[in-house]
């Protein structure tokens, strides 16, 4: 059972991760829909593994939520900083292969932007993509994002390497 609801819309709610999540999220972890296109380990993640990406995205500057629809688990939205006072974020989802396609990312993300924009002061979000993964590219267009650069060939996934797209939004742009 995710923890208590952070911000709900009529699409999703956004709840604290709790230690039940972990099962759901080292699945996801480990499903090559996800772990591919995020850039993540080649191999499967253990449940150490799991706990340790989960203790980080709980340390200071780093902000993470259980994306929940239809009563249950269907991802997760993190905001990481890694410069507090450069009021800039970088933003990652995921959406479980089985949820795919309903909405759910839009609706999360929108969530997590009014808050980081409006209550949490940031001036800027920023995301990467990888050349191959055409539904985040989607998903960056769709929420206002600005392609600002490409790094060619910058990460190695799924035997190849690939260029990273660089995106930003304002707050401003949000508003």
């Amino acid at each position: 059972m995710p923890g208590p609801l952070f911000a709900a819309n009529d699409r999703v709610e956004l709840h604290t991760m709790e230690e039940e999540d972990h099962d759901d999220i080292g699945s996801d972890m480990n499903h090559p829909d996800i772990r591919v296109p995020g850039g993540g380990p080649t191999g499967p993640a253990d449940g150490e593994s799991v706990t340790e990406f989960v203790d980080w995205l709980r340390n200071e500057g780093n902000t993470a939520f259980v994306v929940c629809a239809e009563g249950g688990y269907v991802g997760l939205v993190t905001l990481r900083q890694e410069e507090p006072q450069g009021n800039v974020g970088t933003y990652g989802i995921w959406i479980t292969p089985e949820s795919q396609g309903r909405g759910y990312a839009t609706a999360a993300s929108e969530l997590l932007f009014d808050w980081a924009f409006d209550q949490h002061g940031l001036h800027k979000v920023v995301a990467t993509v990888f050349d191959f993964n055409e539904a985040s590219m989607a998903l960056m267009d769709s929420l206002g994002f600005t392609e600002e650069g490409v790094h060619r060939e910058e990460r190695f996934a799924d035997g190849a390497f690939h260029d990273e797209h660089y995106f930003g939004l304002l707050a401003h742009e949000w508003r």
